[in-house]
């Protein structure tokens, strides 16, 4: 039996008093106060201020951690200033420690203090000392020497700041002092003081500015290369030399470059701000900069190497037709530095300001070309090469361009041969290679991985207003043996060759490693969505899309399940005449269909062993059906109970039940569901490693139709239920897909 305490009266007092002291009350806030009381009444004395207080002068409340009185203890007491004081008799107090406390405060973790006021003279600093393991630290006092100039060192000491210092990045110590550069009399203090990094000034809206006094002559010197004098010898306010390495091949050249002022930038008019165009800047025999007066121009001027004089005393280029007064003295070169000579054509009159290299060309009018060029020697009308070009936008040997124009045969490039003597071939282009290691008569070649796209020739006609458009025309006829194209010798094609009796790709097996079965083509064909579509022919004229209706998969899609199908290409930037960009570079992506016939015929061949294992089914089916027919036929021997001879004995068949378990932890298992077949539920059991990322079961009706797919999340052994009371009689199977690899099928039957 228990004892308990109660009362009916919610609003009264209950105490506790020994003689006409109280110690101990519920008072009528619920709260307990332990402890002397004002005497008195029964309704005398106070209520508890918390939940539970206790109520002493002295020591209120003590641990103790054994019965006996002498045992260890804490005491906890709450002093006249509201303060708490605990006193363990071990002297020590641990928190969140479950070990015994070594020091007054003993803390497991981390440790913050709010509110820490700033000593307006500090004496000490609190440091850690190691104690134990590596991360516990014993707080402890560095009380501060006193000396101003003492500093606390790595080491955890006070000392003195070391004095020494290095310099470096232009600047240098002599005597103590750290001044800018070094002495001039000798090259090491220089070498001492180079900079090691690219060095910046920031004015910051000031100015930095080198003089000398009146009397004084000190200069500021630039370059590798110093005066005669020494490296100080500087003979004027600012003298610059060139470096070492020379733009323009001569270590002698100007050492001065104005970023903002090329050849390029535009000329003030005569007159503004006083500028006056019969002076300009040279240098004297000293090298200074001097102003100078130019030339009137009087005197007698001569001109040879291509130049000639005309009566009015102005030079020009060449002479007129007929002239050989104008001749070329020797090779000449102009530099374009990354300008264009052109040579334009003012008057708009077909036939006129034409260029002829070779002989002079009288039949230039006649044929309109605004170049000719002519050399009976060679049979070469024109021949063009580009080497060593960086990042242009177009580099031909040869480039022709036409632009909308209205002719009957508008030609980038155009051969003609007609008529030609002595019964010899004419040919419009002629490519030809002889007694070479590798000849090739007509070659393109292209290879650079830094491209967006390489391409050995590229041909391509686009237009509406045309009739026909062809990326390449080529026409034979009149002879005995015509070929639009003809090639002697052997055509060796690596990738896809096109020809009247089907394609062909190189498929080999010298060629190929690696070689494994595909699989799993069934599920894979599944998660592809043939569509039709129409192609954007207004918006992206550059492909010369037709207006058809087509067949297909789209890229992205088939990039989700087959990356290996999809290449990533660019359509690059597309050009004038002017060299002008008219259409910006395009990325998209391509499908290799082509592969796509294999997966076709591993899906078919896995479709077909789907069929061939359902005819087992059925077959196997029909043959238990006749069995349990003859044993409905025979009721005696289907009895297994006994009865059948009236002795309780019988000769019916004998089934004996027995049970297995397999298991194996590293593979993969797929176990046939149980019981097959089934009438309302049946259960899969199966066997995941833990190494498997993604598992899933597919089910599939008699059709191949997928009708159901399950996420396996679990690992290890598991257990799948599946329910099919809703299910038709027939035939299903079921899958598990592990790493999108296809494991095993297994059949069940829906009775």
């Amino acid at each position: 039996m228990g004892s308990y305490y109660s009362t009916f009266s919610p609003s009264g007092i209950h105490r506790f008093d020994r003689g006409q002291t109280e110690l101990g009350r519920l008072g009528t806030n619920n709260f307990w106060r332990f402890g002397q009381n004002t005497s008195g009444s029964i309704f005398g004395g106070l209520n508890a201020a918390r939940m539970v207080e206790i109520v002493d002068n002295t020591i209120q409340f003590r641990l103790t951690f054994s019965p006996n009185a002498t045992g260890p203890f804490t005491d906890f007491f709450s002093n006249n200033l509201g303060n708490l004081q605990i006193l363990p008799s071990g002297g020590n107090v641990g928190i969140n420690l479950n070990a015994n406390p070594t020091h007054t405060i003993d803390v497991n973790g981390n440790a913050r203090i709010r509110n820490t006021p700033i000593a307006a003279i500090p004496q000490s600093l609190i440091i850690g000392q190691q104690v134990g393991v590596a991360n516990d630290r014993e707080l402890q006092r560095l009380d501060f020497t006193g000396n101003a100039n003492d500093v606390l060192l790595g080491n955890g000491t006070w000392g003195t700041a070391p004095t020494a210092v290095t310099a470096n990045n232009g600047v240098s110590i002599s005597g103590g002092t750290v001044q800018l550069g070094a002495q001039c009399n000798t090259i090491f203090p220089i070498l001492g003081s180079a900079f090691s990094t690219g060095r910046a000034v920031y004015l910051n809206g000031n100015s930095l500015w080198f003089f000398s006094g009146a009397a004084q002559n000190g200069g500021v010197g630039l370059g590798a290369q110093p005066a005669s004098a020494g490296l100080c010898g500087v003979g004027n306010t600012v003298e610059i030399s060139a470096n070492n390495q020379s733009l323009y091949g001569k270590t002698d050249a100007s050492g001065l470059r104005f970023t903002k002022l090329t050849s390029a930038s535009p000329t003030i008019a005569n007159g503004t701000n006083g500028v006056d165009k019969s002076k300009v800047l040279t240098v004297d025999q000293n090298g200074d900069v001097v102003l100078t007066e130019v030339g009137s121009g009087t005197g007698t001027v001569t001109a040879d190497n291509g130049l000639s004089i005309n009566p009015a005393n102005n030079v020009q280029l060449g002479n007129d037709v007929g002239l050989t007064t104008a001749q070329l003295l020797n090779d000449r070169e102009i530099p374009l530095n990354n300008n264009n000579i052109i040579f334009s054509n003012n008057i708009g009159v077909p036939g006129s300001n034409l260029i002829s290299f070779g002989q002079v060309n009288p039949l230039a009018p006649a044929l309109g070309a605004k170049v000719y060029a002519h050399n009976e020697d060679e049979f070469i009308a024109i021949q063009g090469a580009s080497f060593n070009v960086t990042n242009p936008n177009i580099v031909a040997g040869l480039s022709g361009i036409v632009n909308r124009a209205n002719s009957d045969l508008a030609c980038g490039v155009y051969g003609f041969a007609s008529e030609t003597q002595f019964g010899v071939a004419g040919y419009g282009v002629v490519g030809e290679a002889d007694e070479n290691l590798f000849n090739v008569g007509v070659m393109g070649r292209v290879n650079s991985n830094n491209t967006f796209e390489n391409t050995a020739g590229r041909f391509s006609a686009s237009g509406v207003n045309t009739v026909t458009n062809y990326g390449i025309h080529a026409t034979a006829s009149g002879g005995t043996n015509n070929w639009a194209g003809w090639f002697q010798g052997e055509v060796n094609v690596t990738g896809t060759l096109f020809a009247n009796n089907g394609t062909f790709s190189t498929s080999d097996q010298q060629f190929k490693q690696n070689i494994q079965p595909l699989s799993n083509a069934t599920t894979l064909l599944s998660q592809l969505a043939p569509k039709t579509f129409d192609y954007d022919s207004t918006n992206f004229t550059n492909f010369n899309f037709d207006t058809r209706n087509h067949m297909g998969l789209i890229a992205q899609e088939v990039a989700t399940i087959m990356p290996n199908l999809v290449k990533e290409s660019v359509f690059p930037a597309q050009y004038d005449s002017l060299g002008n960009q008219t259409s910006a570079a395009i990325n998209y992506k391509s499908l290799n269909y082509q592969e796509l016939i294999p997966l076709l015929i591993a899906g078919f061949n896995e479709q077909q062993a789907v069929l061939s294992d359902k005819d087992s089914i059925i077959d196997n089916l029909e043959t238990r059906l006749a069995t349990l027919e003859a044993c409905i036929n025979n009721i005696g021997i289907c009895n297994n109970n006994g009865g059948g001879n009236g002795n309780g004995g019988g000769n019916g068949n004998k089934i004996s039940s027995q049970s297995v378990t397999l298991e194996n932890l590293t593979a993969i298992v797929l176990d046939q569901n149980l019981p097959n077949p089934f009438a309302e539920s049946t259960q899969i059991n199966f066997v995941i490693p833990d190494d498997v990322l993604n598992a899933k079961m597919l089910f599939y009706d008699m059709s191949g139709r997928i009708i159901n797919e399950v996420n396996i999340n679990e690992r290890g052994n598991g257990t799948l239920t599946v329910y099919g009371e809703n299910l038709e009689k027939g035939i299903y199977t079921y899958s598990l897909i592990a790493d999108g690899k296809l494991i095993a099928t297994k059949k069940m039957v829906k009775k």
